[in-house]
């Protein structure tokens, strides 16, 4: 039994002892009538059979129960239906007026007279139009219910399955945030899943057949755990839409069979904020495999990528970390890439391409909106049979792929850094020296490397300064390999520190005017440091 339905079978004991039971219908006719007989904490506990009914909550906490669990082998349960009801294609089947409600063991179905034709925008299923403080279900069955769940603030699933559902299998209110593990999302329009302030989506499975998205999350601390996604058809868009913020993640997950037009698989959005938001708060993904997904077809003119990353509003900054991520047997990319496409910074590690691609384009494209940006590689293993690594011709944006697997012991092709190089083709000004000469082991970071020397291939850190010798003032220019905390300090022959001159992150190069003010003339040293780690040095002249 997972926490959370431990925790959701307690409260369900803490309700049954707290208030009385109203046994439908021994005691009560109609589901309705013992909701309007409860107090405060009441449960209703209903007997199997199917229940016409719309349904009006009180205002109050309250408890709804099956009598036989969903999941187990009863041949009957509790269920609510109110199709056969006049006028149920306007109706829904629960609607909340500020109560927190809980319900276990209940099956809410509709049919088509009740579903067909219906607006996205006219829920049917269970609806809190007064942001309740929670919902919670557990052991429950939505049996081709339009709209499911919505506009509660806070909606905690456990063990529940969404069949047939005729668009949003459960919608959080804005703000608000979903809790579902152990569940089943399966729908054929409308977006699946939409967590507005957050959430955990844990041990979970999402069908999908037809439009729209499978997972919409937004906000901070989203976590997306141990799910699997899999397309039984042509989404028009993303399938998994992420506007995260900090504290978020998803981990170990699998995409499967997934087709798109016009977007990638994966898009992850988020507010760049570079200085209050640094590296402390990237999206990190990592574990997520994808398999024979793509575009749907040529008619799509764009998409198809398995992961695109960006900034909102074509802002600069540092978006996520990618860490474990396997991409294979792709069936097509319309788009720019058949794996990733980077338009912010980030940092990718252990990415494996498998043997099945799409020729037709790169293994990754790196297109930064602001330019200003730094995208690097490490442990990653490219197919050699398929174009590596393209960018776009922006001098501003600088691309790190140092030790790396290319799919061949000499190294990536490149026509005047690396002809003889066998494996994936690397565009111009992508910095790939030294490469890995075997395929790197998660175990073992370092590997061998082999390293070329080209005039054209920088230094992975770098300090200079000008002009220098100079008299009272001069800038310092740091160039730095990855992003990430640093310091820089002035020091004197004796190699005592006389100044601090910067600390703090730092995602590609900065420039830093020094004021040597106080200083008597004579050699310095500028020193660029990674905690302990000496990183670049640079000698300075003061003459006054």
């Amino acid at each position: 039994m997972s926490a959370l339905a431990a925790l959701l079978l307690t409260l369900y004991a803490a309700n049954l002892a707290a208030g009385a039971i109203l046994r439908v219908p021994q005691e009560w006719a109609t589901i309705q009538q013992a909701l309007s007989a409860t107090q405060p904490q009441d449960t209703v506990l209903v007997a199997p059979g199917i229940y016409v009914e719309s349904l009006v909550a009180p205002s109050h906490a309250f408890t709804l129960a099956g009598a036989a669990r969903v999941d187990s082998a009863a041949v009957e349960l509790a269920i609510i239906d109110p199709t056969e009801l006049p006028g149920s294609d306007s109706l829904r089947t629960m609607t909340l007026h500020g109560s927190s409600a809980q319900f276990f063991d209940i099956v809410f179905r509709q049919r088509s007279a009740m579903t067909e034709g219906r607006p996205s925008s006219d829920p049917a299923g269970v609806v809190d139009d007064s942001a309740a403080t929670s919902l919670s279900f557990s052991r429950c069955l939505f049996d081709s219910v339009h709209v499911g769940i919505t506009w509660a603030p806070l909606i905690v699933l456990d063990s529940c399955r969404f069949i047939g559902s005729r668009g949003v299998c459960a919608s959080s209110a804005r703000p608000g945030k979903i809790v579902a593990r152990n569940c089943v999302f399966d729908g054929a329009t409308g977006t699946l899943i939409t967590t507005r302030r957050g959430g955990l989506i844990e041990n979970c499975q999402f069908v999908h057949s037809g439009t729209g998205y499978m997972l919409l999350g937004l906000g901070d601390s989203l976590v997306v755990n141990h799910c699997n996604f899999v397309g039984l058809d042509t989404l028009n868009s993303r399938a998994i839409w992420l506007r995260p913020r900090c504290g978020s993640e998803m981990r170990d997950c699998t995409i499967r069979n997934v087709a798109v037009r016009f977007d990638a698989i994966v898009q992850i959005l988020d507010s760049c904020y570079i200085e209050e938001k640094n590296h402390d708060c990237v999206f990190r993904m990592s574990g997520v495999s994808f398999r024979n997904c793509g575009s749907a077809d040529t008619l799509s003119l764009q998409g198809g990528e398995m992961i695109q990353v960006h900034c909102a509003d074509g802002e600069e900054g540092y978006v996520a970390k990618f860490d474990s991520i396997d991409i294979d047997s792709t069936t097509r990319a319309q788009g720019v890439a058949s794996g990733l496409f980077a338009r912010a910074s980030c940092s990718v590690n252990f990415l494996r391409f498998g043997q099945s691609l799409s020729r037709d384009v790169p293994q990754v494209y790196v297109n930064c909106d602001a330019g200003n940006d730094t995208v690097v590689f490490r442990s990653c293993m490219f197919d050699s049979d398929y174009f590596g690594l393209e960018r776009e011709d922006n001098p501003d944006t600088r691309i790190i792929a140092r030790r790396n697997w290319w799919g061949h012991a000499s190294g990536p092709f490149h026509p005047e850094l690396n002809p003889g190089g066998q494996g994936a083709q690397v565009d111009d000004d992508v910095f790939f020296s030294p490469w890995l000469a075997s395929p790197p082991d998660s175990s073992d970071t370092n590997g061998v490397a082999v390293e070329i020397e080209s005039p054209l291939m920088p230094q992975e850190y770098g300090l200079t300064a000008f002009p220098n010798p100079f008299n009272s003032t001069t800038n310092l220019q740091i160039e730095v390999d990855m992003p990430g905390d640093y310091q820089v300090g002035l020091f004197d022959l004796t190699g005592r520190t006389v100044r601090e001159l910067f600390a703090g992150n730092l995602n590609r190069s900065h420039s830093l005017m020094i004021e040597t003010g106080g200083l008597p003339s004579g050699l310095y040293f500028a020193r660029l440091t990674n905690g302990s780690r000496t990183l670049a040095a640079t000698k300075l002249l003061l003459l006054k």
